[in-house]
């Protein structure tokens, strides 16, 4: 059995990210073994077949019988083709809920500063555009305590607010989460030089290479840069790899031939909620029909911590979740969805 997801229009680089569920307790690359997905540009196939895997499947925290496919393509596309084999062992067959593009938008420049004696910014033009191998250098030599620092600035070509901030890092000399814990500091800019968000956290840790990683950070003020800072330090010298940076920006929802999927919402229905930040309550207002509603709460990494069916417009949050910024998303009985960033101050 097989089905067509068609997306709007050609992307290449962008994340494809396709919401699945079944009648099982949990989902599993053993359940799912006869599942696949292969993209297309048009009719043409880009031979890029990827059965379910570890690497693309993740599976709900909150709900075990729902989670998401998820990859990024590197070759031009416009359609996934989704086959179920005979090899699949969920009863009831395999559910499609939604599918939708995260497409990467890389910085396009940068500036640097290295006044301090021995500070240097190595080949500082390798940490922007799309090649994720090469990269820029940092470096803070041994140096007193009021020296300058070295830095380094990454602009992308438009203003952006909560967006998915990637960022790849790496070093030489110590695993990478000593280096972005102790040695460098890492912020949001923006051209009208207000204040920014420190970045904090965020960072996911090659499995085969404890030396290199990537930084994911949700955006919630308007920016169009990212820079690092070298911390100083009179007993030994600081250094850092970025490899490069990116925006990640939700596209609209594939359509699904004979299918029932998400659809566009129209501009005139919006969602709100008060107050905004909370300290763990929240009410929800707006002309949309919350009967028979989702509401689904996301972290600043993607990972769902919260699930409910709507039954009042007044939620209390989770006692367990921490103070942060969250994504709320509501979805309708008929499958429209709305999305509005929560600040959670504890």
């Amino acid at each position: 059995m097989e089905q067509t997801l068609i997306f709007p229009s050609v992307k290449t680089y962008s994340k494809v990210v396709i919401g699945i569920g079944g009648n099982q307790a949990g989902l599993s690359v053993q359940l799912l073994g006869g599942v696949s997905v292969q993209t297309y540009n048009g009719n043409i196939a880009n031979n890029d077949f990827k059965p379910i895997s570890n690497e693309i499947l993740k599976v709900g925290a909150a709900d075990p019988s729902r989670g998401t496919i998820e990859f990024t393509p590197a070759k031009p596309y416009d359609r996934v083709l989704l086959r179920v084999g005979t090899g699949i062992n969920i009863n009831g067959g395999l559910r499609v809920y939604y599918a939708y593009q995260l497409d990467r938008v890389y910085a396009s420049s940068e500036n640097h500063l290295a006044l301090c004696p021995g500070c240097t910014v190595q080949n500082p033009q390798n940490a922007v555009g799309s090649n994720e191998i090469d990269f820029s250098k940092l470096i803070q030599p041994l140096s007193e305590i009021d020296g300058v620092p070295v830095s380094q600035s990454l602009q992308f070509p438009t203003i952006k607010t909560a967006t998915k901030l990637v960022i790849g890092v790496s070093s030489d000399g110590k695993p990478i989460d000593q280096v972005i814990d102790k040695e460098v500091n890492i912020g949001t800019t923006n051209p009208n030089n207000s204040n920014g968000e420190t970045i904090s956290g965020g960072l996911k840790i090659d499995p085969q290479n404890p030396y290199k990683g990537t930084i994911e950070f949700m955006t919630s003020l308007p920016y169009n840069g990212v820079i690092f800072i070298m911390k100083r330090s009179r007993y030994y010298t600081n250094e850092l790899k970025i490899h490069y940076a990116y925006q990640e920006n939700v596209y609209q929802p594939v359509t699904v031939p004979s299918a029932k999927v998400m659809k566009t919402v129209s501009a005139e229905k919006v969602l709100t909620l008060f107050p905004n930040p909370t300290t763990g309550q929240i009410t929800l207002e707006g002309n949309i029909d919350f009967t028979d509603a989702h509401i689904f709460i996301n972290n600043t990494f993607g990972k769902e911590v919260f699930r409910s069916k709507f039954r009042s417009k007044t939620i209390d949050l989770p006692a367990a979740l921490p103070g942060g910024v969250y994504m709320l998303t509501v979805q309708t009985k008929d499958k429209e969805t709305y999305t509005h960033k929560i600040i959670l101050t504890r």
